[in-house]
């Protein structure tokens, strides 16, 4: 499993918890300063054999085709950045937000990896769905694409299943 966009390693060390030991994950992150987080509470878990570490921005250093991608990545749009407690890098997406999300699909698509993979997870923007959905039905026409509520009934998931 990829994850990218790892930040602090929570998603790669809940799934690692919740899953049979022969699931790996490939956490990713742009951010050295995150992925030195990421380190730190993937070794408090117990976790570093499971869980491999690399420094990417989305797909650029990833070599293996993993079968599940989920990714976290920046939703936020720019002009909705001041005042909030995180970095910029961690949270801002581009001018509508999900520019970093279009790029990762684009790149799923051009390396070829809707052939191997089976499903990509997104966190989204709650008002994002549509435009998301809509894109990554143009990229990927024959893919399952879904998109889930949270627990506060906004749509923050879309499942593309292949």
């Amino acid at each position: 499993m990829l994850d990218i966009g790892t930040g602090s390693g929570a998603i790669a060390i809940a799934i690692c918890k919740k899953t049979k030991k022969n699931i790996n994950v490939l956490a990713s992150d742009i951010s050295p300063q995150a992925l030195n987080v990421a380190r730190k509470n993937i070794a408090t878990h117990k976790l570093l054999s499971r869980v491999t570490i690399v420094r990417s921005n989305l797909l650029a250093n990833i070599d293996k085709v993993p079968h599940i991608i989920v990714a976290n990545l920046p939703y936020v749009k720019e002009k909705n950045a001041r005042g909030l407690a995180d970095p910029k890098l961690a949270l801002v997406g581009g001018k509508n937000g999900y520019e970093l999300i279009f790029n990762l699909l684009e790149q799923i698509k051009e390396k070829k990896y809707d052939k191997k993979t089976r499903v990509v997870f997104l966190e989204i923007g709650h008002n994002q769905a549509r435009v998301i959905k809509k894109y990554a039905t143009v990229l990927f026409p024959k893919a399952k694409i879904t998109s889930k509520n949270d627990l506060a009934g906004y749509n923050r998931l879309i499942t593309i299943e292949y």
